[in-house]
């Protein structure tokens, strides 16, 4: 009799080890049960989701102006700093890479990303280059994919979060 072949692939693909992944995320649930509306009440909710960072420091780079991109660069260097301290805090010893895949993971890429070319903009090479060699050390997928060289993996795992567990934020 043949052997019974696992079918489910995304317990395949939470298997396989692709990195370093940070707890789960409550602002990426609450982002897209809340919309657009409430995106700045989502953002004071979770002060330490480096996604909602990432999207503070995006929409100030589309602004296009001297002030936004200051703005863009003091949300992503914020979101930065606490990506990196989370990384830290679920094992990342400062090498090795990070699953860009992980959903809960990208907030993290995102602000490297908005860093490197907020800090361009502001004539800070030398630290825009850091955070892009930062961001490619971590993942080349979501170097790639970031600077639009890839489109983002289909291998993306979401989570489940009891958002009940974080009411007392609310």
């Amino acid at each position: 009799m043949a052997e019974e072949q696992n079918t489910d692939l995304t317990a395949e693909i939470e298997e396989q080890d692709y990195g370093v992944r940070l707890p789960p995320d409550p602002a990426i649930r609450k982002l897209a049960k809340r919309g657009r509306d409430e995106f700045m009440a989502v953002v004071k909710e979770n002060p330490s989701s480096t996604l909602c960072w990432a999207l503070l420091a995006e929409g100030s780079l589309l602004s296009n102006t001297d002030a936004a991109d200051v703005a863009a660069y003091a949300y992503a260097r914020t979101g930065r700093d606490l990506g990196l301290e989370q990384l830290r805090e679920a094992g990342w010893d400062g090498e090795g890479p990070v699953d860009w895949g992980y959903l809960p993971n990208q907030g993290v890429f995102r602000c490297l990303h908005a860093l490197a070319m907020a800090a361009e903009r502001l004539g800070f090479g030398d630290e825009s280059d850091d955070a892009d060699t930062l961001l490619r050390e971590l993942s080349d997928e979501a170097w790639r994919a970031l600077r639009g060289d890839d489109v983002p993996s289909d291998r993306a795992v979401d989570v489940e979060v009891d958002e009940g567990e974080f009411d007392h934020q609310e």
